[in-house]
């Protein structure tokens, strides 16, 4: 009966992913969750277990879906891209959007 048995391991390199592409260190990604940078660094070598609420707190801060941590099938690529170039313009101002939006029209003229 292991249907629901959660592979640590799994979870353990999608946590690391995440962080390092929020571009957080260990001790932020644990400041944010309410966890001790011990207990993050521990579940990045799966060598500790946690409570679903930890995980569902640490799936908020770096703003991925609790599925991507946890689900043993692949994760959607382009809907992690999306989050990706989302969680990198989140603070742009319009005026950078704009910028933004003619550097991509002007490679995709150079790419044509």
């Amino acid at each position: 009966m292991d249907r629901y048995r959660l592979d640590y391991n799994i979870l353990a390199q999608r946590i690391k992913q995440a962080r390092q592409e929020r571009g957080y260190s260990q001790s932020k990604l644990a400041e944010l969750a309410g966890v001790s940078t011990n207990t993050i660094g521990k579940l990045e070598i799966s060598y500790t277990t946690v409570s679903l609420k930890t995980i569902l707190n640490i799936a908020n801060v770096l703003e991925v879906d609790i599925n991507f941590l946890v689900s043993d099938t692949p994760p959607d690529t382009k809907q992690a891209n999306d989050l990706f170039i989302e969680s990198l313009i989140q603070d742009f101002t319009d005026k950078d959007k704009q910028l933004l939006i003619q550097i991509i029209t002007a490679i995709k003229t150079y790419k044509q």
